[in-house]
């Protein structure tokens, strides 16, 4: 790799030009390339001074820089990395940002062996994916996942952890189908609920559930409005997260459902504490 190298962010959105604008910042690289299939998005990070340079298309990114970072929808950082391997250059250091990791792992591990791939999720974004501001501390304080590859050799392991930490970003290290498992429980179920609730109270037999909702329905659903593709994507990548995820909340609903139709009010209000606390111990003191 050139001393100091040459980064390249493929998907210019509000996390590929963030993340961008944050490596930036570190004074790491001589210059941060672009690219994106909309020249719209291509300009906005211009006009953001996120990138240095705004590439007219793919092959030109990938000839002339030392880093890669895939901030593409998943289907698409996969089709990139199974299309165009032959035009990474040697030595070249490839990370993405998609979220999920097992398949964009997989197709990492197909890559030429003169490349180093590993697995990036930044567990961070805005509460709407309609919110696209760009923000270089958009990183800072969240947890980084880093998933890695047969590509990933130690050293690169750690260049990648000291970049992440430059960026303020918290780094774990876990495998991708580990990952995926975890995801789908605090993520990707959080998406998919939802749909069930929306589809329960429009399939009432009673014309009234919509007509009484309030604040606090419509913001628990609020989440079916975000990027259908990019959860499209999501859905496809991860079948198997997401469906045992859901089959552990049938579970926890049927146990849930058999306390309340206990009667015993000491058993409800000891399972309304206990969730109580769990909650409060992981997130009461932030």
């Amino acid at each position: 790799m050139r001393q100091p190298p040459i980064a390249g962010i493929i998907g210019l959105g509000m996390l590929g030009a963030s993340f961008a604008l944050a490596i930036q910042a570190t004074g790491i690289f001589t210059e941060v390339w672009g690219f994106d299939t909309s020249p719209a998005m291509r300009d906005r990070a211009m006009q953001a001074q996120a990138i240095t340079v705004a590439c007219p298309d793919l092959e030109t990114l990938l000839r002339g820089v030392d880093v890669v970072v895939l901030a593409t929808p998943v289907r698409a950082i996969i089709q990139i990395l199974t299309s165009n391997a032959a035009s990474f250059r040697p030595g070249t250091l490839v990370m993405d940002l998609g979220s999920t990791k097992a398949q964009i792992v997989a197709a990492m591990d197909a890559l030429p062996t003169t490349l180093e791939a590993i697995g990036g999720h930044p567990m961070t974004g805005p509460v709407s994916a309609h919110q696209i501001d760009i923000g270089a501390d958009l990183f800072r304080d969240h947890p980084f996942v880093l998933t890695p590859t047969t590509l990933t050799h130690p050293e690169a392991l750690t260049w990648w952890q000291l970049l992440l930490e430059k960026i303020g970003a918290r780094v774990i290290v876990m495998d991708a189908a580990a990952h995926d498992r975890v995801v789908a429980i605090i993520s990707h179920l959080p998406r998919f609920l939802p749909i069930a609730l929306l589809a329960l109270a429009d399939q009432d037999v009673d014309p009234m559930p919509f007509a009484l909702a309030a604040g606090g329905f419509q913001e628990s659903t609020r989440k079916v409005t975000d990027n259908i593709e990019m959860w499209l994507d999501v859905a496809l990548t991860n079948p198997v997260g997401i469906t045992n995820a859901i089959a552990a909340l049938q579970q926890a609903l049927e146990n849930l459902a058999s306390t309340i139709a206990s009667g015993d009010a000491d058993a409800i209000r000891g399972t309304l504490t206990h969730a109580q606390q769990i909650w409060l111990t992981h997130f009461g003191a932030k």
